[in-house]
């Protein structure tokens, strides 16, 4: 997977990649990181490091194309 550092944000506190077709970004916030699945911030959910949230992002997409009869 690549890493993308936006102009605004410090690598170290933002992650984007395409995984099976899907945008995944996670970004660092105050209280945690926020995940990005096709640029829509899900910010009910706040994970304590990166790996979790990219983990999370990993199995919603895979859950997603599960349920899509057009994947």
């Amino acid at each position: 997977m690549q890493n993308h550092a936006q102009n605004s944000h410090h690598p170290r506190d933002y992650w984007s990649t395409s995984y099976k077709g899907q945008h995944i970004a996670i970004h660092r916030h105050h209280r945690g990181w926020l995940v990005y699945l096709n640029h829509v911030m899900h910010n009910q959910l706040v994970f304590c490091d990166p790996r979790s949230a990219a983990n999370w992002l990993r199995r919603a997409v895979d859950q997603s194309m599960a349920y899509d009869p057009q994947s």
